[in-house]
């Protein structure tokens, strides 16, 4: 989040250490060692210097949340570096090691690719500091994905900042996301649902996922999708009880599959969770629904996971999905499949249901 009072434009003398105003300038692009002079500037504003990474928590957490910042730079074409900018329009395509810092309650982008995140904020995103599942990781790279999109849109390269920079910055958030394997709409309601602290422009964010569905399905909340059936009945894409991350990210998955033209019953597939995200992000399950397509990035779209052997699972799958085909699984049946398949227990052990759910959606979808 960048500061919404910012004085006039700056120019750099000879020396960022003897930086001093002189007449303001219109929005002009700074050049390199103007933007470098400027986030100084801020940092002494907002800080009083540079900013310092002492605490046992914000060092702990630094190199987890770079790891994360370079997950969604390298899928996005930007260079993290430690070298200072030498050309103007070096911000749109580099940014410096993002710093977590101490006593500070916001995420903030400096300009000139200096990017700092508060250890008291990441912690009072439902604790996020505690990198335990792939929704605290979802969670900070949406966080991280607003900052970068304040950085490499230059919304800190000239001397006027409004609100509508911060609109840009949380669309530019969504499609910085979008790229992940884990990324799309599903990710960004996770985000949203754990820190709703943009109420208005979060809001135009989530409606612009309905209107981009065509009318197919409605976000009564950040946790709650609604799916459109085509005769007519409307449909809780929630696969567990009550409002949870779950629902958020499955039915915001769902929807952005539905709005690409990718979900179809043959799209969908099952498999074990890859290493790679075991590693990097710590995804929970032993399997993961998939939608597989080329309108997608990465080729496919995480939906939801899944928890068993694979001879239990992948029987389980073949189950739901012949029911499906054959016509006897239609989406009208959901009240009735909630009862046959939604056991007493835990709710991340409901293989069946979200199976179902998930193919009957797409058969409904395709046969529109």
């Amino acid at each position: 989040m960048n500061k919404k009072k910012i004085l006039g434009a700056v120019c750099a003398l000879a020396c960022v250490t003897n930086f001093a105003f002189i007449q303001p300038v219109s929005a002009r692009i700074m050049n390199a060692q103007e933007q470098e002079a400027w986030a100084r500037h801020e940092e002494n504003e907002e800080f009083g210097g540079r900013p310092r990474t002492y605490s046992e928590g914000a060092i702990q957490a630094t190199p987890i949340v770079q790891g994360i910042q370079r997950r969604l730079c390298d899928k996005n074409g930007i260079e993290v570096t430690t070298a200072l900018f030498q050309n103007t329009y070096d911000f749109e395509t580099k940014v410096h090691p993002i710093q977590v810092i101490d006593n500070f309650y916001n995420a903030m982008d400096m300009g000139a690719g200096y990017i700092y995140v508060g250890i008291e904020y990441l912690r009072s995103t439902k604790g996020v500091t505690k990198f335990s599942n792939q929704y605290d990781y979802i969670s900070c790279e949406r966080i991280l994905a607003h900052e970068l999109s304040h950085s490499i849109g230059g919304h800190t390269t000239s001397s006027k900042f409004n609100n509508t920079k911060e609109e840009l910055a949380e669309k530019g958030a969504v499609k910085l996301m979008y790229n992940l394997p884990e990324g799309g709409w599903g990710a960004y309601l996770v985000g949203v649902y754990r820190d709703l602290n943009r109420p208005e422009i979060n809001k135009k964010v989530k409606d612009s996922f309905v209107k981009e569905s065509g009318g197919k399905i409605t976000m009564p909340s950040y946790s709650t999708t609604v799916y459109h059936a085509k005769k007519g009945g409307q449909y809780n894409l929630c696969i567990e009880h009550g409002r949870s991350m779950d629902n958020a990210y499955f039915g915001g998955q769902m929807a952005d599959c539905i709005a690409h033209k990718a979900l179809t019953v043959e799209s969908l597939d099952v498999i074990p969770v890859p290493t790679e995200l075991k590693e990097s992000i710590k995804f929970k399950g032993d399997y993961i629904i998939i939608c597989r397509s080329s309108k997608l990035p990465n080729g496919y779209r995480i939906l939801a996971s899944l928890y068993g052997s694979h001879d239990k699972v992948m029987d389980e799958w073949g189950r739901m999905k012949g029911l499906v085909l054959k016509g006897s699984g239609d989406i009208e049946w959901y009240n009735n499949m909630a009862k046959l398949t939604i056991k007493s227990g835990d709710d991340s052990k409901h293989n069946m249901w979200r199976m179902w759910l998930a193919l009957a959606v797409a058969n409904d979808v395709q046969n529109r």
